[in-house]
């Protein structure tokens, strides 16, 4: 043929050789067409839009014979990820074929040839197996045979409304006949029968109730001048027809052998064409039951047929919808009249055009990955799907404000509280940090704050409508604190624990006056709602499984119903209580006044939380509602008040107001970002200040500029910011791998160790004059700290010797403190900090598991912590040192004065914790001759304050102005401060951990160590650890950091420890430098 056909001769498609080449001359090929396609009459163009057709569905596809060829060749409509397609029609103006899949639970549409497939519903739907196009309105109605439902919607899936709800029994097929305003439909259930109505649902009656089993397919056409139905029935082994009144009933074919199942049916002309299951064919028969012919045959699956021909919808009939004045939907009546109707749940205002600009009084739910809504408005119980912009993961809680007219949930998949409008829209994400189990969720409607429960940080929390301000409000002696409802005129919350002491609880809104209401006889506490106007609670417990009420002080216990199967949410709107259950997947109310209980909708899977709205709601007033209540962040109610408070980790002021930052915290590097802990307030919780860093280490401040400085070694820079993470400025770049920074905040220099160039460096506070001070007999240099009223820089050094270092500030007098030197004395050296008032250093050793101590010159050694698997970053502040640790993945607390007790917290299990610092202006204090008064105005570029009191002017590397370095002399009679260590205590206990935790209670020991080393251990309360969990958890430590530590229990088990240690830190030197900078 490419011989022959070089240019294809102007085929459409194919250009083929002829056989009798030899008799055609000039003429040695023909145009030929897909399978299935018409060549048109000027033998060249191929008609790929043929004007008449079959079209019907096979389960996993959908099929095409053109009928104005003798030859029957079915052809694959190329549709994808077809599953069980039941249900079709078509609509000729575009081209388009509609269908629906009840595997998949969708309605779908199509261009004729397989192109422009999309989805139109996908939501709320059991088993639409019947499905018809409406033309002159362009609507789609279909049967659900697991709801009982017959609806609508436009061509394009939108709009969707509810015809009909009751008196439906499993419809199954359906069809509507345009011309006449009529639609017709099979039922077969306990009553099969053949209906009909007005195409807006009205003047509804049965056709045919009589000698039915299984009415399948149904069809309607114009037989002579007269419209008649015809239907097959599977269970009598017919195909029957009657006129549109039920009149005038006949037999067109019979018999189990000619019709062991017949399903789907359609009438052309003066044709049946339809599908039978057994015989697995397609046939057709005069509408006389003459001609029975084969026309498909040996295909398993065959369901709907329908045939295609643009005389079935003629674009010019009259249209009485053409001019309609309706605000939605259009629907034909008889004789050419119509009716206006709503979507789903939504009222027509009585001018009978408009509807109601959306529900008015309505549930919403959540589904896990879908929020819906029902409808309270009209007579009848259907869900809508709440489309939003966000994919929605675990959808755990719900509540909504009519006044905002948005909801607000939570996400535990996602780990996230948010709030969309109540009609479907954009995501506004309120909180995305420090979220693990948020399983309730209310509202303050007066103050528009949020309150949610946290099952898996044990927490109750506040913040406002839009994620500022967020408050931790209770922190302790919670266990599994689940639903939460707000009684906003007493000014109390209230909140179920189902924990090993399953109970209700309540406090003060802003998280005062704790009590507990309820702890006997409840097993499982689930949902709770408040009838504030009669002053109950209800509450759902899916253990014991009762829907139970008291007083809102716990008088007065009743319950209400019994033998639920497994109660989850629950709402009270209007004396009537609505509850979701897990198990029967049903929507179910109780009216409190009748006492009567109803099922509202069933094949409801996954459902949670549910909240009821009502647009009428009267809006309440509080001490909060004018002016934020005079509070400058948050306002919580009160009994007969406010409270003016602020985010976690900031003290209010005595006139309401906030700082910006708290006046003493923990600053810890996570990685991709700094986090903060307020040691202003007790409850220990982390925030962000800075995100979406590259890979920090190293954390320092300067507490007179109140900025943070930190070490990025995949930037390979220094960078400062504000304390409140502004105004970053990167100080240092082009470095290799800084592991360390210090600030020597008198003189205002910077020190960092480079692991990479092995190398301890200077510079000015602002990155400039950069000097190298050490750069030999360095191996692996991690951390640094600076002493800059004694004039000392003091660094650990984890390499293949060990060992911890100090120098003077200029780099001279280097000496070292502690070192290996084959006795286990030091083994990977990790965090530095330094006891400025008792003058000694501490430091983490990663493979020994212990924090140690010694003095300044490295004396007076004594181990302080034990079994700290691999610690990294150091700090102190005041008595009491903090930790990172990887293994654990945690940050850790013990106290070293016997004055203070230990406090537990947690930072919200954590993976690649690195460098902490604890940031204070106490931290920060004393003076040398470098400070800015003195030594700094007598030296042009780096002033390096010594230990006798005198101080070195030094040069950078690289001078870009002249430099002249010399000696400033200390002042006359110049005294070192004593370095004498006092006595210390110490206890220990885990502030943060990602672990897995152990079922044995933690009992943790305070030893007290004088300076001569002796010890004396006293044993301290347990603590009660929560169950470990479940065995398919995935809460597992985390892989990356714990390469070194996983080399260290290695070698201990193996008893190769003293040996073999050098050449495994040299290993790990490198897998650590290669990790950190990752």
């Amino acid at each position: 043929c490419a011989r022959r056909c070089p240019t294809n001769h102007g085929c459409d498609y194919l250009c083929v050789p002829r056989a009798d080449i030899q008799l055609q001359g000039s003429f040695p090929y023909v145009c030929a067409c897909p399978t299935g396609i018409k060549l048109k009459p000027d033998n060249k163009s191929c008609d790929f839009h043929p004007k008449k057709f079959m079209v019907f569905t096979r389960r996993m596809d959908v099929r095409r014979i053109t009928l104005d060829s003798s030859n029957f060749i079915d052809v694959i409509i190329p549709f994808k990820n077809v599953e069980s397609a039941i249900g079709l029609d078509f609509d000729d103006t575009n081209n388009q074929l509609f269908w629906t899949d009840v595997t998949k639970d969708t309605i779908n549409r199509g261009s004729t040839d397989g192109s422009e497939q999309t989805v139109l519903v996908n939501s709320s739907l059991g088993s639409p197996a019947g499905l018809t196009v409406e033309w002159y309105s362009k609507k789609l109605y279909w049967t659900d045979a697991v709801t009982d439902f017959i609806e609508f919607a436009n061509y394009d899936g939108s709009q969707r409304a509810v015809l009909l709800n009751k008196g439906l029994d499993r419809p199954r097929d359906i069809v509507a006949d345009s011309p006449s305003g009529k639609l017709y439909w099979t039922d077969w259930g306990s009553v099969p029968k053949i209906e009909s109505c007005d195409l807006d649902g009205q003047n509804r009656k049965v056709v045919v109730s009589t000698n039915m089993l299984w009415p399948n397919g149904v069809t309607v056409g114009l037989v002579g001048t007269k419209r008649r139905l015809f239907w097959s029935d599977a269970g009598a082994h017919r195909i029957e027809s009657v006129d549109v009144n039920g009149q005038d009933r006949q037999v067109i074919l019979s018999g189990a052998r000619e019709l062991p199942h017949p399903f789907g049916i359609v009438l052309h002309e003066d044709l049946l064409y339809f599908t039978d299951w057994e015989l697995r064919a397609l046939q057709r028969v005069s509408i006389v039951g003459s001609g029975l012919t084969k026309m498909v045959e040996g295909e398993s699956g065959l369901m709907d047929v329908k045939i295609y021909h643009q005389r079935k919808q003629p674009s010019n009939a009259e249209n009485p919808c053409s001019a309609h004045r309706c605000s939605h939907h259009c629907l034909i009546k008889p004789n050419l009249q119509h009716s206006c109707a709503c979507p789903t749940g939504v009222q027509l205002l009585p001018d009978k055009t408009t509807c109601d600009r959306d529900m008015a009084m309505f549930l919403i739910f959540s589904r896990r990955t879908l929020f819906a809504r029902v409808s309270l408005d009209v007579p009848y119980y259907k869900d809508v799907m709440v489309d939003v912009s966000e994919e929605i993961n675990n959808a755990l809680a719900v509540a909504a404000d009519p006044f905002e007219e948005r909801f607000f949930y939570t996400d535990g998949g996602k780990e996230i509280i948010a709030s969309a409008p109540v009609s479907g829209g954009k995501v506004q994400i309120l909180v995305d940090d420090g979220v693990s189990t948020p399983d309730g969720i209310a509202l303050d409607k007066t103050s528009k704050l949020v309150y949610w429960t946290d099952t898996g940080t044990n927490r109750i929390e506040v913040c406002t409508y839009s994620g500022s301000h967020r408050k931790v409000l209770i922190y302790e002696n919670l266990d599994s604190p689940r639903a939460i409802a707000l009684d906003v005129k007493r000014g109390y919350m209230y909140w179920t624990d189902w924990g090993q002491i399953p109970r209700i609880e309540r406090a003060t809104l802003d998280g005062k006056n704790r009590s507990v209401i309820l702890d006997r006889f409840l097993g499982w506490p689930n949902g709770l709602a408040l009838d504030t106007a009669k002053g109950y609670m209800y509450w759902l417990d899916a253990q014991t499984e009762r829907l139970e009420r008291a007083t809102l002080t716990g008088a007065e216990r009743t319950t209400l119903q019994a033998g639920l199967s497994h109660p989850y949410g629950l709402t009270f709107l209007k004396d009537v209580l609505y509850w979701t259950d897990w198990k029967s997947q049903q929507l179910l109310s109780f009216d409190t006044n009748t006492k009567v209980r109803k099922t509202l909708i069933g094949n409801l899977q996954r459902m949670m939380d549910i909240d009821a709205y009502n647009r009428f709601e009267a809006r309440e007033v509080s001490a909060c509602s004018v002016n934020n209540g005079g509070c400058e962040q948050l306002c919580l109610l009160k009994p007969g008040g406010r409270t003016c408070t602020c985010q976690t980790g900031l003290e209010v002021r005595p006139d309401g107001t906030c700082p910006s930052v708290p006046s003493e915290f923990v600053l810890v590097s996570v990685r991709h970002s700094l986090r903060r802990i307020s040691l202003d307030t007790p409850d220990m919780t982390s925030i962000i200040v800075l995100d979406n860093l590259k890979n920090s280490i190293s954390v320092d401040f300067h507490a007179a500029s109140q900025t943070f400085l930190w070490s990025d070694v995949y930037e390979n820079n220094i960078k400062q910011a504000n304390y409140d993470g502004s105004n970053i400025k990167v100080l240092v770049s082009n470095l290799s791998t800084p592991d360390g920074i210090a600030v020597d905040w008198v003189a205002g220099n910077l020190y960092w160790t480079d692991t990479g160039k092995d190398r301890i460096s200077v510079a000015r506070l602002d990155g400039a004059y950069e000097k190298t001070l050490i750069s030999t007999n360095l191996d692996e240099p991690r951390d640094i700290e600076v002493f800059p009223e004694l004039g000392y820089i003091f660094w650990t050094d984890w390499g293949d010797v060990p060992k911890i270092e100090r120098a003077n500030l200029d780099g001279s007098s280097r000496i070292t403190l502690v070192e290996d030197m084959e006795s286990n004395a030091l083994g990977w050296p990790n965090g530095l900090t330094i006891d400025y008032v008792h003058r000694r250093i501490y430091w983490m050793d990663a493979r020994k598991d212990t924090i140690e101590s010694a003095d300044l010159d490295g004396n007076h050694r004594r181990v302080v912590f034990t079994e700290s698997p691999h610690g990294f970053g150091l700090t102190l502040a005041g008595n009491t040192l903090y930790w990172t640790d990887w293994q654990s993945q945690s940050v850790q607390r013990g106290h070293i004065a016997p004055q203070q007790s230990a406090v537990h917290t947690t930072i919200d299990s954590r993976r690649h914790l690195m460098d902490i610092v604890a940031i204070s202006p106490t931290r920060q204090t004393g003076t040398n001759v470098c400070d800015k008064l003195r030594g700094i105005a007598q030296c042009s570029h780096l002033c390096l304050a010594l230990p006798n009191g005198g101080a070195t002017c030094a040069c950078p590397d690289k001078p870009n102005t002249p430099c002249h370095p010399k000696t400033i002399a200390p002042a006359p009679g110049y005294t070192p401060p004593p370095t004498e260590p006092p006595p210390t205590t110490h206890t220990t206990q885990v502030l943060q951990s990602s672990a897995p935790m152990h079922p044995t209670p933690v009992v943790p020991v305070q030893t007290t160590t004088d300076t001569t080393g002796q010890q004396s251990t006293t044993t301290i309360a347990p603590i009660t650890q929560p169950p470990p969990p479940p065995a398919s958890s995935n809460q597992q430590p985390s892989n990356t950091p714990e390469v070194v530590d996983s080399t260290n229990s290695a070698a201990k088990k193996n008893g190769k420890e003293t040996n073999y240690w050098p050449i495994i830190a040299g290993v790990v030197t490198g897998v650590f430098v290669f990790l950190i900078t990752m």
